[in-house]
């Protein structure tokens, strides 16, 4: 249910709030909270839900049909953490094994500077 899940913000659970969730909400998923034209329904949130709350559910993009499922774009590291450079070079399909072999193999031949950098430029 929405309100077990911590959708809003990390480790934040309306639950754990000790707001009263009104009855016909108690069984809600994300998806019932928006109205027919797709937006969030403030309607159904705005008597019962803190300001603050409701600043941060303004902040994320209703759920839509036509998008199709949610899914996981990025993996752990691991340690079981995500980092921005992480993300970036999955994002760029980056492999540092790979750019480190390509890397060290150019700075390793016995060439003058000019091909080295003629090498480092078309490799990229």
């Amino acid at each position: 249910m929405a309100w077990e899940m911590a959708w809003i913000d990390r480790d934040l659970k309306i639950v754990d709030l000790g707001l009263q969730v009104p009855d016909m909400l108690q069984q809600a998923c994300v998806g019932a909270l928006v109205n027919e034209e797709g937006d969030w329904n403030w309607e159904q949130l705005a008597y019962w839900l803190p300001e603050n709350i409701m600043q941060k559910i303004l902040a994320i993009a209703p759920p839509r049909l036509d998008a199709g499922r949610d899914s996981l774009l990025v993996e752990a590291n691991g340690t079981g953490g995500v980092s921005v450079k992480g993300i970036y070079n999955q994002l760029c399909h980056f492999n540092p094994l790979q750019e480190d072999f390509v890397w060290n193999s150019i700075w390793r031949l016995k060439v003058p500077e000019r091909v080295r950098q003629f090498y480092l430029a078309s490799s990229a």
